[in-house]
């Protein structure tokens, strides 16, 4: 068993990484627009919640 350990980690069966949308600027302008109000909604309900309490 142990040996077939190290044959896991020799072979990549994934893509690498943004070889499915070939680094398009646009996507990547897209996914950072949503991590950015991801964050500001992360960041900002709690701030309504504890505001709306007081």
């Amino acid at each position: 068993m142990w040996d077939s350990l190290p044959q896991f980690f020799r072979s990549n069966p994934y893509m690498p990484h943004g070889g499915c949308y070939l680094w398009q600027p646009p996507l990547i302008g897209l996914h950072l627009l949503s991590d950015a109000l991801i964050a500001v909604a992360y960041y900002s309900i709690p701030l309504a919640l504890v505001f709306q309490a007081a």
